[in-house]
């Protein structure tokens, strides 16, 4: 009899104390748009303690078509907030001093997520003449979990890649750091 109590005892003492560190959990989610190319799609999102989720980092690297034919590549990063009851959110971000316009919708669940993605600069010809406007076009996008383990993630951007990372504080978004392609 006091081996079973014995037992149930420590059951519980390990559950209770493995319960705060699983309340609090980090789940990652890679995928693709519907670019033919250099398309890939990175989400961060927590589970709080209070069951909220919060998308800590969502981003993208996508191909922009310039109205000359020419082509850049961007990567665009940015942190959410709390996600809507079904994993919902919806950011659009316009910033006409540094000549972009990005909007991003979708819904990040358990295992899934999916949305669409526009992404527009304006930069000037390669003679310096003339304004122009390079797009994303409208992409849709596609995450899956990761299940962790394996190597180390790696969080570069490549060569000749144009980097784009905004902050969202109080409502106001911030251009945190901006590199030309």
């Amino acid at each position: 009899m006091r081996a079973i109590l014995r037992s149930v005892v420590v059951v519980l003492v390990c559950f209770v104390l493995t319960a705060p560190a699983s309340a609090r959990q980090v789940i990652d989610y890679k995928g693709t748009t519907s670019a033919p190319r250099f398309h890939k799609v990175l989400a961060l999102v927590i589970k709080k303690d209070n069951g909220n989720r919060v998308m800590r980092q969502w981003g993208a690297l996508t191909t922009l078509t310039c109205e000359d034919t020419s082509t850049q590549r961007w990567g665009v990063v940015f942190g959410w907030g709390v996600l809507g009851e079904n994993g919902d959110f919806d950011a659009e971000f316009n910033d006409a001093e540094n000549g972009f316009y990005l909007h991003v919708a979708g819904s990040i669940r358990w295992g899934r997520g999916s949305g669409t993605l526009k992404f527009n600069r304006s930069i000037l010809t390669a003679d310096g003449q003339d304004a122009q406007l390079c797009t994303s076009g409208d992409l849709t996008w596609t995450v899956a979990r990761v299940i962790p383990g394996g190597a180390a993630r790696r969080r570069s951007v490549p060569d000749g890649v144009g980097f784009l990372k905004l902050r969202i504080r109080h409502g106001v978004t911030e251009v945190v750091k901006l590199i030309q392609p």
